[in-house]
């Protein structure tokens, strides 16, 4: 399956998340929000080579899987080990285990919205070339001598003012890749593990129909909820970085 037609059914249900919220239909608004969720992390997984598309079947609605694959991929990537702790991640996960279906959707919002509020670099300045952004940014790591080939940019300040016009035109296109792989990257693969836990602990048909987890998802999953309130926002987050994730060449390994 193409991956990138993988990742547009999966915008198409956002999408489709977004309408039944706004007539009112949250657990459908849900369900469709679960599947495009699944979708996304499906997609991206296959793109960055956590699994092949004969693992699909076998995945199914198991993404735990996945949440195990995903933090062994951050462990790969020197720049995202050390923006995103190990840790804290797993913690998330033991956590989650623990809670009630009335927790854990309090519980996954608090953790969307520290996501999505959490700032990896800063934002380019107007007159600010994206190579004199990154080399300020990498100027400033703790662990740049992990990383020797930027260690090398850095010492472009030494070179004469025509090398340096060489380096800064050649170097301008790769340093505007690399700041959206740093602005967004981590924060989407971020999502992604949340999201793994999400929808192991939710199945698609927990929002449609009774179950001895949620008796009535209707009235469940009400104006109300949590997550309910929260997924109007969430949704509108979503979309915004679904315009990002194209930009984004994770098979390069980049974040």
């Amino acid at each position: 399956m193409n991956t990138d037609y993988l990742f547009q059914l999966s915008f198409e249900d956002l999408k489709v998340s977004k309408l039944t919220y706004t007539n009112g239909n949250f657990s459908n608004s849900l369900y469709h929000f679960h599947q495009s969720q699944e979708k996304l992390i499906k997609s991206i997984a296959l793109k960055i080579n956590l699994i092949e598309e004969k693992d699909l079947k076998k995945i199914s609605h198991n993404f735990i899987k996945l949440y195990d694959k995903y933090i062994e991929y951050i462990k790969t990537s020197p720049i995202v080990s050390n923006l995103i702790n190990e840790a804290d991640l797993m913690d998330i996960h033991e956590k989650s285990k623990q809670l009630e279906p009335s927790e854990f959707v309090g519980f996954i919002v608090n953790e969307y919205c520290n996501i999505l509020e959490n700032e990896f670099i800063r934002d380019k300045e107007d007159n600010e070339s994206h190579f004199d952004l990154m080399v300020d940014y990498f100027k400033n790591l703790e662990y740049i001598d992990q990383m020797p080939d930027f260690q090398k940019v850095l010492d472009f300040e030494n070179e004469d003012e025509i090398i340096k016009k060489y380096i800064k035109e050649k170097l301008e296109e790769p340093s505007k890749q690399y700041y959206y792989q740093i602005k967004y990257g981590p924060k989407i693969l971020l999502i992604l593990i949340i999201n793994c836990i999400f929808c192991s602990y939710y199945k698609p048909d927990d929002f449609r129909y009774s179950s001895e987890k949620i008796k009535n998802p209707i009235e469940y999953f009400n104006d109300k909820t949590p997550i309910v309130i929260s997924l109007k926002a969430l949704i509108n987050n979503m979309i915004e970085l679904y315009k990002i994730i194209p930009q984004i060449e994770f098979q390069k390994n980049y974040v």
